[in-house]
């Protein structure tokens, strides 16, 4: 996992950085998009006596769709995401235990280079968590912080750290798709 933090965090340096920006405010775009992502490596924050963490693969979708304010960098919307932190509760015989984690509420964030092929964000989510373990089941509150980069306007690579229950709280890398807010044409004058 941390050869993959580490590999995300090159590209979102390089991205908020280095790439030259083609103008100093972000560029108009559409005013809905909204994301599916389905595929997540996550690994949990906290251990557990006894256990190993190790990272999971999840393929259980996570959505979201949102809003982009007019002639400003900042999105809104609502979510849902999941989450699972994955132990082996007994080395020896490998048996697995997922803490999963569903987040549902409303996210934010800033784009930095807003309209762009290349465009890291950073932002946060926050809402219910439903937490599930064993047939147990609870809800609280959560928060996710996240930062990402989206790439060609369509595809979402973005690191996030959901915070709701010890044992629960887990960091998730996730590769997903976009579908609008795209840089809108300019009008033609006549």
């Amino acid at each position: 996992m941390k050869a993959f933090l580490k590999i995300f965090a090159a590209i979102f340096i390089l991205s908020a950085t280095v790439l030259p920006s083609n103008a100093a405010e972000p560029l108009r775009v559409q005013n809905f998009e909204g994301g599916l992502s389905l595929f997540r490596l996550s690994h949990p924050i906290n251990s557990i006596k006894g256990s190993e963490s190790y990272v999971d693969f999840c393929l259980l979708p996570s959505a979201e769709i949102r809003f982009n304010f007019p002639n400003t960098p900042w999105d809104l919307g609502v979510l849902y995401s999941y989450m699972a932190a994955s132990y082996l509760d007994d080395t020896e015989c490998s048996c697995t235990s997922g803490n999963e984690s569903l987040l549902i509420g409303v996210c934010s964030h800033y784009n930095l280079r807003q309209g762009r092929k290349v465009n890291p964000f950073f932002g946060l989510a926050t809402g219910v968590s439903i937490l599930n373990s064993h047939g147990f089941r609870k809800t609280g509150f959560a928060i996710e912080p996240r930062v990402g980069v989206e790439f060609v306007h369509h595809i979402r690579l973005s690191l996030e750290c959901q915070i709701s229950r010890k044992h629960y709280n887990a960091v998730g890398l996730t590769l997903g798709f976009v579908i609008g807010g795209r840089p809108k044409k300019a009008k033609k004058t006549e």
